[in-house]
């Protein structure tokens, strides 16, 4: 980050870089004419604005969540649903990068045996599968040794086609992975089928720090910037054009640019509060538990790739719900045992540090919506006794 003639100026700290960037405290507002009244007073006591309203696919086309005084949330379901049940509800998780959605999406591919519509399936090389290109009906794939939708759900163009080629009313999919959950949540027009939106959330500054040095370095990743790899941390986070900023807040609103204000975040909330089971990275076993226990996972049996891996029963005739059960559990261990997919090694940063604050500054309506995130994940721990 260099000055006019090349200069470099000398950063000892984050207010250092905040008067720099002319982030600096807001003067004191003039006072106003004696004719007019003087602006409210606001104190920590002062309840939030309420948020907006919520957008129309969200509100009509996912399932909203009981209320936590909620003795259950299976007998929930049947009201929801219409009767349905579980069978007429369609995991939609929304994936956050570098939050552990590339793990959950390997348990329920490999473990659960779940035909997926994800985006492009990426080798152990790097090796990318274009599983979109094919224009024709969407119809059931097999990539490395898993079972896909062939769709691309990670770009908004690959959802516009999935929506075209009528992906829900196909009943190919079993699940689906996408960042983008308002574009997604526009092919479930049905008022018989939803979606049931559920996600893996991480703290937002270990995630900003598992990005930069992850988009170092994965050449294979459509985000891939080759300016990033000779940057320091610090430079990222000072950056305008390279680092994120609330990126899910803004997902959570689709509010891409622009300000973010307290009904933005407000907003974010209640839709995660209303729409959304939680999950926390760093308790992927418990939310697991959660997410196979709403879905009814259970029964599943873990896909051939990984059979592989499992030790085989004596008559494979014969198999039991009780070894079916026991060889998900073994898939799951192995998985997590080895820290989950995507696990990509890079320092840390310590609390306090100058990366740490400088992203903290990008991340502000973030860190409040993760506090709230905690908060859920404790809150909804009732609708799964």
């Amino acid at each position: 980050m260099e000055g006019e003639g090349g200069y470099r100026p000398v950063i000892r700290s984050v207010n250092d870089v905040v008067m720099m960037k002319g982030l600096q405290q807001p003067q004191s507002p003039p006072q106003p004419p004696n004719n007019e009244p003087p602006a409210p007073i606001v104190t920590p006591n002062t309840p939030p604005p309420p948020p907006p309203p919520m957008p129309p696919q969200l509100q009509n086309n996912l399932v909203t969540l009981p209320p936590s005084t909620a003795k259950s949330f299976f007998s929930f379901l049947q009201s929801e649903m219409g009767g349905g049940g579980r069978s007429d509800i369609i995991p939609l998780f929304w994936h956050i990068s570098k939050s552990g959605g590339t793990t959950v999406e390997e348990l329920c591919s490999r473990c659960f045996n779940l035909v997926k519509a994800s985006g492009k399936s990426i080798s152990t090389t790097g090796e990318i599968q274009h599983d979109d290109e094919d224009n024709g009906p969407v119809k059931v794939i097999f990539v490395y040794g898993l079972h896909k939708v062939n769709v691309d759900m990670s770009t908004i163009e690959g959802i516009a086609r999935a929506k075209q080629q009528n992906l829900i009313q196909s009943s190919l999919a079993q699940i689906i992975f996408t960042p983008h959950i308002h574009e997604s949540s526009t092919l479930f027009t049905s008022t018989t089928q939803k979606g049931q939106l559920f996600t893996v959330f991480r703290h937002p500054i270990h995630r900003a720090v598992s990005l930069f040095h992850y988009l170092q370095h994965a050449s294979w990743e459509p985000t891939y910037n080759p300016k990033l790899k000779d940057m320091s941390i610090e430079d990222y986070a000072m950056s305008e054009e390279h680092v994120e900023e609330d990126w899910m807040v803004r997902k959570l609103v689709n509010k891409m640019e622009g300000p973010l204000m307290m009904e933005d975040l407000e907003l974010a909330k209640e839709i995660v509060r209303t729409k959304c089971i939680v999950g926390l990275m760093d308790h992927m076993e418990e939310s697991m538990r959660r997410f196979s226990q709403v879905f009814g996972w259970n029964n599943a049996n873990p896909s051939s790739s990984q059979q592989q891996l499992l030790p085989s029963p004596s008559n494979t005739n014969d198999v039991n719900q009780e070894i079916q059960n026991l060889n998900v559990q073994t898939c799951m261990k192995n998985i997590l045992e080895k820290g989950g997919e995507n696990k990509f090694a890079h320092p840390t940063e310590v609390e306090g540090s100058m990366a740490w604050e400088l992203l903290k500054l990008k991340n502000v309506w973030d860190m409040q919506l993760y506090e709230y995130v905690l908060f859920l994940f404790e809150e909804q721990a009732i609708l799964f006794q």
